[in-house]
């Protein structure tokens, strides 16, 4: 959904027709019409004269609207030339983010599109790609989206992705030595997450899932556009984000989206080092600590000891070289409207603080007590 290396990549999951522009000594141009035009890894189609090409830009036709003329926000974005990075551009002329970072240039973007089956369903030995498709997040729950000819304020942004599987590298396997040899490697205490499970029919279904982190806040604002080109991408007219939050998304096996919920923060201890901490706030009532929205920036998920943990910062509160780390606790709810859900939220103080750096990533090996 934005500019990466070389190309651009644009549009929609239906109707897809890829267009190539090459530009060298000679203009070049080349279509395509298949729609898995990145394989995983590698771009499964060639251009002609490559020897030619000095920068490519890759461009559909995806930003859908409906038959009322209202935006299909399932669909992907499209932007004005100014937000992509131009590559092909002499180095001084680019922003000083790119200028003076040592980046690897010029090369294709790795599309991980999952593998399908004729039935589209995930397959990994398969030989075809689905196209990408886009996470639909629901915004509705802190932005007004009423007109129906714009997009929301972001769509999210800097993701993370996890399988729910206790025993992630058994998946499909049929291997004596690597069942063996996982045996002891539970990665996910399946008590940790009853309450996704009990929706979705138990472990045994959870077992193919996927649980997505994503940032709701200003990474897709209208930066440098004139009110012009505000209107004509559809974009919000809003300036900032109405709120900043960071969403959980469930996933089944074909990475479709079935249920997101935000993550809140239970205001058990002090949370924050700085002006801007809050102190802890129990219920009126006295039955546990009341809870609130918190911004988790730089998101990542991982696992220790059986729990699915985030790694993220939150510089209003603990400043902007520091991580923290925080245990995800998951609950069965009552929705409003007499449905099933489930909350996550994170306790306060449970906060672990790590110095220093940013959009770092964990893993842990450690396996449960047998």
């Amino acid at each position: 959904d934005g500019g990466v290396g070389d190309s651009r990549i644009l549009g929609g999951s239906i109707d897809v027709k890829t267009s190539f522009s090459t530009q060298g000594k000679e203009d070049k141009r080349f279509e395509n019409a298949d729609e898995s035009i990145f394989e995983l890894g590698r771009p499964s189609s060639t251009a002609k004269n490559e020897e030619k090409i000095v920068s490519a830009s890759v461009e559909n036709t995806g930003e859908e609207k409906l038959e009322n003329g209202d935006i299909d926000r399932c669909s992907f974005r499209r932007y004005p030339p100014h937000r992509y990075y131009d590559l092909s551009a002499p180095l001084p002329e680019q922003p000083s983010f790119l200028s003076d970072a040592l980046y690897i240039r010029g090369e294709f973007p790795i599309i991980l599109n999952p593998p399908q089956n004729d039935r589209g369903e995930v397959q990994s030995d398969s030989g075809h790609h689905s196209s990408p498709i886009k996470v639909c997040a629901d915004t509705s729950e802190w932005e007004d989206v009423s007109d129906t000819k714009r997009w929301p304020f972001t769509d999210g942004h800097n993701p993370s992705l996890m399988s729910l599987a206790v025993h992630p590298t058994l998946l499909g396997s049929n291997s004596e030595e690597l069942n063996l040899s996982g045996a002891g490697r539970v990665r996910l205490n399946p008590e940790r997450v009853a309450p996704i499970a009990d929706l979705y029919g138990g472990q045994s279904e959870l077992e193919r899932m996927y649980i997505g982190l994503t940032v709701m806040g200003n990474g897709q604002c209208n930066w440098k556009m004139s009110k012009d080109q505000i209107d004509e991408y559809n974009f919000s007219t809003l300036q900032q984000a109405p709120d900043k939050r960071s969403l959980l998304v469930i996933f089944d096996h074909n990475l479709k989206k079935m249920d997101q919920t935000t993550i809140f923060l239970e205001q058990d201890a002090k949370f924050g080092k700085r002006r801007g901490a809050i102190n802890a706030k129990p219920k009126a009532n006295g039955s546990g600590f009341e809870r609130t929205v918190v911004e988790l920036d730089d998101p990542r998920l991982f696992f220790h000891k059986g729990d699915l943990w985030v790694l993220f910062r939150n510089g209003p509160k603990f400043g902007y070289e520091d991580q923290l780390q925080n245990r995800l606790h998951f609950e069965s709810i009552n929705r409003a409207d007499g449905s099933k859900g489930f909350a996550a939220y994170i306790k306060a103080s449970e906060t672990v603080q790590v110095c220093c750096g940013r959009n770092m990533a964990l893993i842990s090996e450690e396996p449960l007590p047998q």
